[in-house]
């Protein structure tokens, strides 16, 4: 990492000040800081207005937030599939989780992720079923979109209520 006055460099991203707005120059995105402890705040908040509704919201949100990634970030790179493997290390560099491993068979239509360390799973912690719906809304949406079809995921294991990994089965729609 190279620090510059008023912006940080990766060798992958560049953060640059404009006032005082932190920007992800790559992506041409604001950049926002949240605590766990404030998302926690949010998701109990509403939760406990929306009951399980918030669950279906959030796979919706994660799932929209997931179109647009796939179609607005990195669109220099042509390669579908290269796309998608450079938004999942994003996502890792933000710190939103750590993709351990993925697949998908275009053919059979099927697929899974093996994820370690979402935030969601540990702002929820401890909880009685999975918990990461906003996350397995977006990888069936930028899967989905990389592979050109209609797909959805399902977590089946949660570091929220105690396994070891976030587990997702991924198939397509019928």
């Amino acid at each position: 990492m190279v620090k510059s006055k008023g912006s940080i460099v990766t060798r992958d991203f560049h953060f640059q000040r404009h006032n005082s707005l932190l920007f992800i120059e790559e992506m041409g995105e604001r950049a926002v800081v949240f605590t766990l402890k404030n998302l926690r705040n949010f998701a109990r908040t509403y939760l406990e207005i929306h009951g399980d509704e918030f669950f279906y919201i959030e796979y919706e949100r994660g799932f929209r937030l997931g179109l647009l990634r796939f179609n607005n970030t990195f669109s220099r790179i042509k390669d579908p599939i290269k796309r998608l493997e450079k938004i999942l290390k994003f996502s890792e560099w933000t710190g939103a989780w750590q993709v351990v491993e993925w697949s998908f068979n275009s053919k059979t239509k099927k697929g899974y992720a093996i994820i370690k360390n979402s935030y969601w799973a540990e702002v929820l912690k401890p909880f009685d079923r999975p918990v990461c719906h906003n996350l397995a809304g977006y990888l069936a949406a930028i899967i989905g979109s990389a592979y050109g079809m209609e797909l959805e995921a399902e977590e089946v294991e949660c570091e929220a209520k105690g396994d070891e990994r976030c587990y997702f089965i991924i198939h397509a729609i019928d």
